[in-house]
Parts: structure tokens; C-alpha cells; sequence
């Protein structure tokens, strides 16, 4: 054994152990962005589900507020969200964009 065999060997064990190192590394990255991203798109989903409750018992969302929605709704369907909350974005969409109650109007609670 000459000392370039033995400096060759360990050079080829320090780069493979690097080298797993990094792949370990890289994986464990991957899923915590993973759920991060899959945790930020249930913060999202949240976020417009509660929007359109909001809005539907208001009867009406204002242009400045449909567009702090769109703005939810854009980075939830970048994300890759499409489901139910789409769905619920564009019902919001399709409410007025004022208040067509007459002042004064008092809503009647529902009776049991």
C-alpha cells in the first residue's frame, strides 16, 4: 500500500459520505417544504371558507374587499389548491358588491 492508494481511498469515502450526507439532507428539505406548503394551503383554505361565511351573512363584499380575497384565493390556487374553496371564492364573487339593505332594515330572527 502506497500512501497515493491510501489518500485515494479515503478521498473516495469522505465524497461518498458527503455525498449521502447531502442526499439525506436534501430529502429531509423536501419534506419540510412539503408540508409547509401543504400547511400554507390549509391556513388558505381556512382563510376563504371564513371569508365566504362572512360575506354571505353580510349579503354583500365591497371591491376592496374582493380583492384582498383574490389576493388569498390567487396564492391558495397557486399552491395548488381546487377544491371547495374555489367553489366558495366564486359564490363570494357573485354576491353584490354593496349593501342593498334599506337603512334601518332589521332582519327578524327565525323562530323555533
Amino acid at each position: 500500500m502506497t500512501l497515493d492508494w491510501f489518500l485515494t481511498h479515503i478521498f473516495e469515502f469522505a465524497l461518498t459520505a458527503i455525498c449521502g450526507g447531502l442526499v439525506v439532507y436534501i430529502r429531509g428539505l423536501h419534506k419540510k417544504y412539503h408540508a409547509m406548503e401543504e400547511g400554507m394551503q390549509a391556513l388558505l383554505r381556512e382563510s376563504i371558507i371564513s371569508s365566504y361565511r362572512y360575506y354571505k351573512t353580510k349579503g354583500y363584499c365591497e371591491p376592496e374587499e374582493r380583492v384582498a380575497l383574490a389576493k388569498t384565493y390567487n396564492a391558495y390556487h397557486d399552491l395548488g389548491g381546487n377544491d371547495i374553496a374555489t367553489d366558495l371564492y366564486n359564490r363570494v364573487l357573485k354576491l353584490p358588491t354593496e349593501d342593498t339593505k334599506e337603512p334601518g332594515y332589521v332582519e327578524q330572527e327565525a323562530k323555533s
